[in-house]
């Protein structure tokens, strides 16, 4: 029994060193909603990085951009239901639900500037994006520390470098509501209906993002 024992605390170490590698344990953060206020993300008790405060992030930019029209396209022309409202990191309105009902899969992926892994897998999200896009595959990015000035800043710096070219959006609490955040990257998976297919893929893991886009294509 004490052999048995001691074989499950090292495979249960091994496993969590695995993780910390892939991935970084979220800060306890107020969350960005323009309309909702705020909600916490659970923080690891291993974590080092400081709890991040963050705005609305129409705040993050000096002035908020008017509302534009979405042009009708064969994809949008029916009607739909409207939602995950955000905006991008130019503060311009965005509906992830047209996303969504222009492609067939759409891979949202929640990151931080201030997480090494998040900012490793940015050119290889960016390829993954390029080979797929033909098929409606879509790939929006969420930085979590996007409503604070300082995080937008460095995270349109990290993009740029990475030379990104997929929509990344700012965090509201209806799309952090859609999973767990106490890791990220953290990314999930949508269909054409805006709906969640399968679990979280908790980690950078390039081969199970691509597992996933294969399955749901169709």
């Amino acid at each position: 029994m004490k052999k048995k024992n001691l074989t499950i605390k090292i495979l249960a170490g091994l496993l969590s060193l695995s993780l910390l590698t892939a991935a970084c344990s979220v800060p306890l953060k107020e969350s960005s909603s323009p309309a909702e206020g705020s909600t916490a993300a659970q923080t690891a008790e291993e974590t080092k990085t400081p709890a991040q405060s963050t705005a609305d992030p129409a705040a993050a930019a000096s002035t908020a951009a008017p509302e534009t029209a979405v042009p009708e396209t064969a994809a949008t022309a029916a009607p739909v239901k409207r939602f995950f409202e955000t905006r991008d990191l130019n503060n311009q309105p965005v509906y992830v639900s047209d996303v969504c009902a222009a492609n067939k899969v759409v891979m949202l992926n929640f990151w931080a500037s201030w997480c090494p892994p998040c900012v490793r897998e940015l050119p290889d999200l960016e390829a993954l994006y390029q080979k797929y896009k033909d098929a409606g595959v879509a790939v929006v990015g969420v930085l979590l520390d996007g409503a604070e000035s300082t995080g937008l800043k460095d995270g349109k710096e990290l993009l740029q470098k990475a030379g990104v070219s997929y929509l990344n959006v700012l965090p509201t609490r209806e799309l952090e509501s859609l999973t767990s955040l106490m890791y990220v990257p953290t990314t999930i998976f949508l269909n054409e209906k805006g709906e969640m297919v399968g679990d979280a893929v908790v980690g950078a893991d390039l081969d199970a993002y691509e597992e996933r886009i294969k399955a749901m294509l169709p």
